[in-house]
This record gives C-alpha cells, sequence and structure tokens, in this order.
C-alpha cells in the first residue's frame, strides 16, 4: 500500500474543522447560546456576517462576541459583503471605488473579531472586467496591509 494513504500519516496531516453558518439558525439570542448550540453540535467554529454579529449580539457588542468565543475555544469565519448586506434589503449598483472602501473597512473588523478566515461576498456581477480587473487587484492589498498594522 502507498504510505501516503495510511491512517497514521493522514492523520497528522489533516485536521478537518466544523463550522456552522448562524444562516438557517432560528431563535439564536446571545453570544453565550450560540457557544452553548456549537459546543453541544461539536462544531469548532461559526460562519457569521458582520450583520449576524450585531443581530445575535446587539450592535456595539463585538468584543463580547469575540471573547465569548476564544474563551470557548471556538473559530469565526466572517462573511464579507461590499454591497448588498447579506443579501437583505435593496440592492444598490455602487461604482467599485465604493465596493473597495467597504471592503476595506470590513477586513479591519473582522481583525478586530479575531476572524481565521474571511468568506468574501464582494464585487458586483455586471461589471466589465476591466472594472473587476481593478477591484480585485486594489482588494488584494489591504489583507498584506492589516497584518503589517
Amino acid at each position: 500500500p502507498c504510505p501516503v494513504f495510511e491512517r497514521p500519516l493522514v492523520k497528522s496531516i489533516m485536521k478537518l474543522k466544523v463550522f456552522r453558518s448562524v444562516w438557517g439558525l432560528p431563535g439564536v439570542r446571545g453570544v453565550k447560546q450560540l457557544v452553548a448550540a456549537l459546543q453541544q453540535g461539536g462544531f469548532q467554529g461559526v460562519e457569521a456576517s458582520l450583520g449576524d454579529v450585531d443581530a445575535i449580539e446587539g450592535k456595539g457588542n463585538r468584543a463580547q462576541w469575540r471573547d465569548a468565543l476564544a474563551e470557548a475555544g471556538l473559530l469565526h469565519v466572517a462573511g464579507l459583503y461590499t454591497s448588498w448586506q447579506d443579501y437583505e434589503g435593496g440592492w444598490e449598483d455602487v461604482p467599485p471605488r465604493h465596493h473597495l472602501a467597504r471592503w476595506e473597512e470590513q477586513l479591519g473588523e473582522a481583525r478586530e473579531l479575531g476572524c481565521c478566515h474571511v468568506n468574501a461576498h464582494s464585487g458586483q456581477d455586471d461589471w466589465g472586467e476591466e472594472a473587476q480587473d481593478a477591484f480585485f487587484a486594489d482588494a488584494l492589498g489591504p489583507p498584506a496591509r492589516l497584518r503589517a498594522a
């Protein structure tokens, strides 16, 4: 047999982390209740947008969210939206510079929350190739600047 597929080697290389999205998780009130549900379900973390964090824990209480997840040893993947937050409400046709400003702002907010990863819903489907290229060329810079801060 090939040593790559032997169980001990594969086990030492990979570790699966399972996250629960708060999307479709009704009735959660507060991060403590969320932490209990995640632990009961055997999850290692949660995927939640910045809007989800504010809806669950209350606007202005993001530090409590961050601290409660950290104390429980849970990770957070942030859903970031440069337009049409959480796909709710009205959609706005905004220029790439507006998306870029939101992207940089939300990356900073995700960093403050201690997020381990971001799931980016960025840009706009109807942009031409030139607008797409310009947006993504600019958007690739902020993560390095944020890590250096």
